[in-house]
């Protein structure tokens, strides 16, 4: 006889690709894009008071506030990233790629 952890375990490695789909279609949800979105920002310890406009903010901005350049999706050079201090967890803005890891590897300060 199995235990429940086991019964569940067995079930899940036997329902992988189910799961997977599952996973897949969610994420493709504007409510699973949000919750994935807020979920790896507080992964990476950003502090926010009201996730909800963040993340309305975040999909709202269309230019970088630094440099003011039109952002772009996916991996490329100007894709939008929130921007935070990596002491304190605060967000500072949405800026282009580019902007942000300026201002990480060379340490500009980019907000007056």
């Amino acid at each position: 006889m199995l235990t429940r952890p086991e019964y569940n375990k067995l079930y899940r490695d036997s329902h992988k690709e189910y799961f997977k789909n599952y996973r897949d279609a969610y994420r493709k949800t504007e409510l699973g894009h949000r919750n994935l979105m807020i979920g790896k920002w507080k992964h990476s310890k950003m502090i926010s008071d009201d996730w909800e406009s963040t993340y309305d903010t975040y999909m709202l901005t269309t230019n970088c506030n630094y440099c003011n350049v039109p952002l772009t999706t996916g991996r490329v050079k100007h894709s939008k990233c929130l921007d935070h201090d990596h002491t304190t967890g605060e967000i500072r803005g949405v800026l282009c790629k580019l902007c942000n890891l300026r201002n990480v590897y060379e340490k500009i300060n980019i907000y007056p």
